[in-house]
């Protein structure tokens, strides 16, 4: 049996998770049950007080789960009083919650049975009590049941359990707050690795079509050749304007038929001027296709730029695809292609300032043929 110190007055504690289910079916009433996640309670010690100033005066509880507090006063074997916790669930493992509830409850010998609850919802717990320990046993939140061992103790060391449990909390709850803003943070250094190596990509890709665009475009074939023809067209035009003023007698209608072949080879000389335009047109091209590649040669230098500096940034040990040695093989191969291009256009270039040349004196020459003629009849 407990002592007199005891007897009519104990105090018992309360399981953790009778105290989430009490509190979730009460709907958090305040005259009866009072929860807070905010706020640390302090009980007041209720009944009887003990004989002895400092005595123990009531039953503490300590878990992993929480720390508990009651105490009761006795009347023929009925228990009247009050618990006092704080707590964490398993749904809110970092968050601690409060609990002040009224009780009820029997007892006979060392056993005893406590029952809290209202508005028609209850919750009971059995116990066997002896003056060092009081053991409970009530349903889990797993609905196996649970074994809850508890001490003598006053207020001062229930709060002193529950400063403690509620600090421990607090510093897992910041532990696992800078866990996971750490966690964050690597993430977010991850996925901006990750977007500037597909940028980065992206304008890799974009320099290639660049270049291999300007390779389609330096072609010169079609225009050279179009040169060569009405060359060679002018050149017959003009043979033929010789064969005309060669003609014995030379009439003046003879005269007008030179002269016919002289405005001829004149319109050949437009159509090699022409292909001039064509030419141009070519190298307008090319020089845009240029200036494209030139922006994006930039464009993948600045790339490279923000995935090193995304790289240098935190702890992320990422290895990207692509890097400095894409950039500058890249850029090899565009400014390659430029000098390529560039070599076939000043090429180009000089063939048709033959061509025009040539075509120009010939021009003259038929000129001078024709207007030198004389004619009779």
């Amino acid at each position: 049996m407990f002592s007199s110190t005891f007897d009519g007055k104990a105090v018992v504690s309360m399981a953790v998770f009778a105290l989430a289910l009490l509190a979730a079916a009460c709907g958090g009433s305040a005259t009866q049950v009072r929860r807070s996640s905010t706020s640390l309670p302090s009980p007041v010690a209720t009944g009887v007080p003990s004989e002895t100033a400092g005595d123990l005066s009531g039953w503490v509880g300590t878990d992993p789960a929480g720390v508990e507090y009651l105490r009761w006063t006795e009347a023929g074997g009925q228990l009247s009083g009050q618990l006092q916790a704080v707590y964490v669930t398993t749904a809110r493992p970092l968050d601690v919650q409060s609990i002040n509830a009224p009780f009820t409850g029997v007892r006979s010998g060392t056993n005893l049975t406590i029952t809290l609850g209202e508005l028609g919802v209850s919750f009971s717990l059995t116990g066997t009590l002896t003056e060092g320990s009081l053991t409970l046993v009530g349903a889990g939140e797993n609905g196996l049941l649970a074994t809850i061992a508890l001490k003598p103790g006053a207020v001062d060391d229930y709060n002193r359990a529950a400063s403690a449990f509620t600090d421990r909390i607090h510093g897992e709850r910041a532990q696992a707050a800078s866990e996971a803003a750490a966690a964050n943070r690597l993430a977010a250094e991850q996925t901006a690795i990750a977007d500037d190596d597909h940028h980065l990509r992206a304008a890799l890709s974009t320099l290639t079509d660049a270049v291999n665009q300007l390779a389609r475009d330096t072609s010169f074939d079609a225009v050279l050749k179009s040169y060569a023809a009405h060359w060679a067209t002018m050149q017959n035009d003009y043979q033929k304007e010789q064969q005309d003023a060669a003609v014995t007698p030379l009439t003046c209608y003879q005269r007008s038929v030179v002269e016919y072949d002289r405005s001829v080879v004149d319109y050949d000389l437009s159509t090699v001027q022409f292909d001039d335009s064509s030419l141009s047109g070519v190298s307008d091209s090319l020089t845009s296709d240029i200036q494209t590649i030139q922006r994006h040669i930039a464009g993948v230098r600045s790339a490279l730029m923000s995935l090193e500096a995304a790289m240098s940034v935190g702890v992320a040990h990422v290895a990207p695809q692509y890097g400095a040695p894409d950039v500058d093989a890249g850029a090899k191969a565009a400014q390659n292609q430029i000098n390529t291009s560039t070599q076939a256009l000043a090429s180009a270039k000089a063939q048709a300032a033959s061509f025009d040349a040539e075509a120009a004196q010939l021009d003259q020459t038929a000129k001078t043929l024709a207007s030198g003629l004389r004619c009779s009849g």
